[in-house]
């Protein structure tokens, strides 16, 4: 995997922050167990199952795509050959 370095102005950044502290951030789902999660990713691995409906399955919402390719890569699930 290649890594990217992005140099950003800190002022929008720390007011998100902040931001995030004064509202509570976003809302948290209910976590899923690892045996569902796995389940879960790897019938989407296979085939059997959209992104779209694994992510919903997870409780991610569509925004959180970064979080369902962390959850893939640290599973070590394959990612389809078509999606």
């Amino acid at each position: 995997m290649q890594q990217l370095t992005v140099n950003i102005d800190e002022s929008p950044l720390l007011a998100g922050k902040k931001h995030a502290l004064e509202t509570g951030g976003p809302e948290e789902s209910t976590p899923v167990d690892s045996e569902r999660l796995l389940s879960v990713l790897k019938s989407y691995s296979e085939g059997r199952a959209s992104r779209r409906r694994a992510m919903d399955e997870i409780g991610l919402a569509p925004e959180r795509y970064c979080d369902f390719v962390d959850l893939m890569e640290r599973h070590d699930v394959p990612w389809p050959k078509v999606d």
